[in-house]
């Protein structure tokens, strides 16, 4: 396909690239099979023993490895998470770090953070995401906002200064919380930092199972 594993120089061995601009960054990846229209594509993919087919799966994929993800957007966000399995339409799309997770049918564990789960059925444990844009924080773990109820600790949190991967570690207060790693980059005033259920070692079978989920863990 047009540019499948064209702009980075690929020194791995073993692999499989179809698809317009499949692989498109992929360096040392190995023993791995990316197939579809911008799977794979954005990540510099250097991870081993992946399996990447669908249009956008695997998007920003790097160092994450052992996946197997199957579908449009299929673990679109996914880094260096590994040993997961996605087979669906929009499975496991916010997912970054994650690990040991299988979501099977369209949208399982669509906006899930955490790892070790397993849903099966469209939507189970799919998971929500809302965003607040009254954030202030400056290199650091602490976030102040202006009270909001949603706000609880065990979120997954995302944007500007957000490590990947990063969660609520703790509630301070109505207005502040504890980040499970400093901010970087400088002062942010009233940003908007986007908020994700977060959930492990969880098991939803069936449509919808667990849908409104936000966080918890070992529930069946």
């Amino acid at each position: 396909g047009y540019k499948a594993g064209g702009l980075g120089t690929i020194t791995g061995d073993y692999n499989v690239a179809i698809g317009k601009d499949a692989a498109l960054n992929a360096t040392s990846m190995l023993l791995s099979v990316v197939i579809g229209a911008d799977a794979g594509g954005n990540g510099v993919l250097t991870g081993t023993s992946n399996t990447v087919i669908g249009n956008a799966a695997g998007y920003e994929l790097t160092s994450g490895a052992s996946n197997a993800l199957f579908g449009k957007d299929a673990g679109r966000a996914l880094t260096t998470g590994g040993f997961n399995t996605y087979l669906g339409a929009t499975t496991g799309t916010a997912a970054t770090t994650e690990v040991s997770n299988t979501y099977v049918g369209h949208s399982a564990g669509n906006v899930m953070f955490g790892g070790f789960n397993v849903a099966v059925g469209t939507s189970s444990f799919a998971g929500d995401t809302f965003a607040n844009a009254t954030c202030d924080y400056n290199n650091d773990p602490t976030i102040e906002h202006d009270a909001a109820a949603a706000i609880v600790a065990g979120l997954g949190v995302s944007g500007t200064g957000i490590p990947i991967g990063s969660y609520i570690a703790s509630i301070n207060s109505g207005t502040s919380f504890e980040l499970s790693a400093s901010t970087t980059g400088g002062a942010v005033t009233n940003g908007t930092l986007n908020f994700y259920s977060r959930g492990t070692l969880n098991t939803a079978i069936g449509t919808s199972a667990g849908i409104n989920s936000v966080t918890g863990d070992y529930n069946t």
